[in-house]
Parts: structure tokens; sequence; C-alpha cells
């Protein structure tokens, strides 16, 4: 099966010469947590992603903020070669580049079709994570967001004081909760006039871009457990449940991982979109 298959075609992407605000408006407004990036001629130049700019907050330039080292795939190649690159890469948007051209996108989302009518049974405890970082159903929405951030992760599971599953969180459903002043922060970012971009942008997308952006010091996090923001009560799969039924689920409910369970129905560990990839490559 080929890539031009699966992709979705005419990317929204960045350029350079740009700043992180150029990129950080189109994600905010498209809901994409990542971005390919041409050059003024068109041509690919390597990938954005929202979290190297939010691990890079000093930076301005837009080029100093593109991965280079991202090697795209092209229309004709395998989904397998795709899969691959996009674990190597840890990437979820992989640019689809055809005579320095970007072509198309490919997501894990795309590629969990080709899992999904593959028949492939092995259960999903080869490919899921068991090295998770659960919290406890109390802690406060400020400790959750550092967790976050130095875990690297971008959904955790939440359990309950007997450490029993009762939900999940994610980034976006963290980032729903937090206040920023948005003409404030235009100012210290320096990113030009708040009235130029209102006449383009919705309040929402504005604040958005600011919430991926500001640090955890200078949000105006609710005083909050995370239990009032967590989705509860989460789809969960069994560790010995055959993946091409947790791509459909995944698929399906637009869910990019799932808490799972053993067979005492404890959770045990999780699975995201990108970690099935791996039963596309070899």
């Amino acid at each position: 099966m080929l890539v031009k298959e699966f992709m979705s075609p005419n990317p929204v992407v960045a350029e350079v010469p740009g700043r992180r605000i150029d990129a950080l408006l189109l994600m905010a407004k498209h809901g994409f947590s990542g971005l390919p990036v041409v050059d003024a001629k068109g041509n690919y130049v390597g990938v954005v992603t929202r979290r190297a700019i939010m691990e890079n907050p000093e930076e301005d330039q837009l080029s100093l903020l593109v991965r280079r080292d991202v090697e795209p795939v092209r229309p004709e190649d395998d989904v397998s070669t795709a899969a691959e690159r996009m674990l190597r890469h840890g990437v979820r948007h992989l640019p689809v580049v055809e005579d320095s051209r970007v072509v198309g996108v490919l997501t894990p989302m795309d590629l969990l079709r080709v899992i999904e009518g593959s028949g492939d049974e092995r259960p999903v405890s080869q490919f899921m994570r068991r090295n998770i970082f659960p919290v406890y159903e109390g802690t406060p929405l400020s400790v959750v967001f550092q967790a976050m951030r130095l875990s690297g992760l971008y959904a955790m599971p939440v359990v309950d004081e007997e450490g029993r599953l009762t939900g999940i969180v994610t980034d976006v459903d963290l980032f729903k909760t937090v206040d920023v002043d948005v003409k404030v922060a235009f100012t210290e970012l320096g990113v030009g006039d708040y009235g130029d971009y209102e006449q383009a942008w919705t309040l929402d997308h504005l604040q958005n871009v600011m919430k991926f952006y500001y640090t955890i010091r200078k949000l105006k996090v609710p005083k909050e457990p995370v239990k009032k923001v967590m989705t509860p009560d989460p789809l969960t799969v069994f560790e010995e449940d055959p993946i091409n039924e947790v791509a459909r689920h995944m698929r399906r409910g637009n869910f990019g991982q799932l808490p799972v369970l053993d067979e005492n129905d404890e959770l045990c560990g999780m699975v995201f979109d990108l970690d099935l990839m791996k039963a596309l490559v070899g």
C-alpha cells in the first residue's frame, strides 16, 4: 500500500524566513501540533512542532526552530517506510514530498486505517507502553502541567486513591482551563500589534496561541484538582486485545491514546497511535 492512498493532500505549511508566531497561529487555527516548513520558493525545509516552540521560548526566528533532519516520504513510497520514519524521528505529521514540493502530510491516525484492515491480531501488549505516569485525581492542575512538560507526554491516566483508573487527561484538556491576557502576551512576546491580528483571527485562536506558548509561570491555572477537567470513564482496551481492533477503536473515536488494562481490570499501561506504527515496520 502506498503513501498517496492515505495522505492528506494540499497541506498547510509554514514558511521561512518567518517568526514563531506565524507557525503558532497556523497550528492554533487548524488544530495541528506540527507543520511542514518550506522556503520562499516552496521547497521542503523541515518540520516545526509546537513542542519545539515551547521548549525554546526565547527563540523568535522560525528557521532556528525547524527540525531539518526529518526525512520526508514520497507519494509512491510504501506505508511501511512512512511508519518507520515517524518512529525514527518521533513526528506525528510526516511531510510527503515530490520534486522538493510538499504535496501532502501523513499522520499516525491516517495509518491506523491500514492496521485496522490488516487483520493483524497480535496483542496490544507487544506495542503498549508500561512505563507510564498516572496522576492521582486530586493532583492540582499546576502539578499536572509540570508532569507533562517534564515527561514529554501529552496524555496521562488518572487514578483514585486505590490506584483504579478513573479518567484520562490530555494537554488539550489542561489548556482549556487556563487563562491569559492576550494583549499583554502580544506585547511581551513582541509579535506586533494585537489589533492587526484581531481583524483576521478570533479571540479563541489568539488565546490558544498564547496558551501553547506560555510557560506554566505565566499561565493563570485554576486551583482545581485534575478530576475537574479529566475525561471520566475513558474507553479502555485489554493487553491481549488484537491491534487491528485497537486501531479501529482509536480511529473511530479519534483517540490518540488509550489506557490498557490487565486481566484483573487494573491499569497496566497506555498505547499511543504512534506506538502502533511499529506494526507496519518490518
